[in-house]
């Protein structure tokens, strides 16, 4: 089997257990084969093209998957960002994927606070809002 079609085989692998952006996908790529940097260019190139990948797809699908996980929109664009979404990529995604973001806040906040009131003492309403904060709200 040639090296390009080891690569491509390889690639399909990775990209049928779920998306991965075009990073991700390079770098696990690399790892495996880490003379074939331009053929595995050529192989992500060749991809995309076939839409087997897709970072708008990646970044629908991993937004959706940490939105269920009661992350916020800062920390989910943060994290899109260093698996190597764009800007404008990522920007699409949260437009499509319409969520009410105030909601999703008081939501994991009752989650994990377990009252729908705010509370009226400084020290507790500074840890809800620090976790909020950790969480990207």
């Amino acid at each position: 089997m040639s090296e390009f079609k080891s690569i491509y085989a390889a690639a399909l692998a990775y990209l049928a257990r779920r998306e991965h952006s075009r990073w991700q996908l390079s770098q696990k790529l690399t790892v495996r084969f880490p003379e074939e940097f331009v053929l595995i260019n050529q192989v992500i190139e060749l991809l995309g093209q076939e839409n087997y990948q897709s970072d708008d797809r990646f970044a629908d699908a991993y937004l959706h998957f940490r939105v269920l996980r009661g992350y916020g929109y800062k920390k989910i664009a943060y994290e899109l960002k260093a698996r190597g979404i764009s800007d404008g990529a990522c920007s699409r995604a949260f437009a499509r994927g319409d969520y009410d973001w105030e909601q999703l806040k008081e939501q994991t906040r009752i989650k994990k606070f377990g009252s729908e009131l705010m509370p009226q003492e400084f020290n507790a309403k500074v840890k809800q809002w620090h976790y909020l904060h950790q969480r990207g709200f």
